[in-house]
């Protein structure tokens, strides 16, 4: 089965998913994803978890696909402690659609390992409209007025989800990032979910859980090297 999510709240590429079928099929598989992606415009990632990556990871790097990153699924119930930043100001993505902008940019550069955000050419206000149904919150680091990072929120009836948040490498290892951390730990205990789980790469997974996020599992990402 292919788990397809073109409404997923927050923006970002589609995922493949839970796909159970044998190996020799998967090939057949991967094809007709690609069909639907390649109509609908959209990038794909794949995950793979420790139940069938054996068999079927093999299949996935002879059809084109790489592997991208180990990646870490963590909980954690409780308060983080947001440090003193000098200058910070955590301000809300969600505020109106040019701080929307501003706050994927900032993101997308931290990403990226840029200092210089630069804000999509497309409009947005579809995204934005889907995440503001969605009740997504984003929080948006400024210092001294300048965004130097943010990050993604989503709490629903299951409980409150961390999305991916990234620095500017000119203002890392300052406390941004755990000061993000904690103000949208803060934000899902005010919305009734103080429990949050969150997908860690390396990157994120060593200061995360020294926070005292607790692994719960793992999954691997693929990428289509064909695209």
């Amino acid at each position: 089965m292919i788990i397809w999510r073109p409404d997923w709240p927050i923006p970002g590429p589609n995922g493949v998913r839970r796909v159970s079928c044998s190996a020799d099929r998967l090939p057949a598989v991967v094809e007709e994803v690609r069909r639907q992606a390649r109509e609908r415009g959209v990038r794909l990632n794949w995950q793979l978890d420790v139940w069938n990556r054996a068999e079927l990871e093999p299949v996935l790097l002879a059809n084109g696909l790489r592997l991208d990153d180990e990646v870490t699924t963590l909980e954690f119930e409780g308060d983080v402690e947001e440090p003193p930043v000098a200058g910070m100001e955590l301000a809300d993505g969600m505020a109106d659609l040019d701080s929307f902008r501003r706050h994927h940019a900032t993101v997308a550069a931290g990403f990226a390992g840029s200092d210089r955000p630069v804000p999509e050419d497309d409009d947005l206000r579809d995204r934005y409209a889907v995440s503001e149904a969605a009740s997504v919150r984003l929080v948006t680091a400024l210092i001294f007025g300048e965004p130097a990072g943010g990050g993604s929120l989503a709490v629903d009836k299951d409980g409150a989800t961390l999305g991916g948040a990234s620095v500017l490498p000119r203002f890392r290892h300052r406390g941004i990032y755990r000061a993000l951390v904690a103000e949208r730990m803060r934000l899902a205990s005010e919305q009734g979910a103080p429990l949050v789980i969150t997908h860690a790469r390396p990157t994120s997974r060593p200061i995360l859980q020294w926070l005292g996020f607790s692994p719960i599992g793992r999954w691997w990402a693929y990428v289509d090297a064909t695209g």
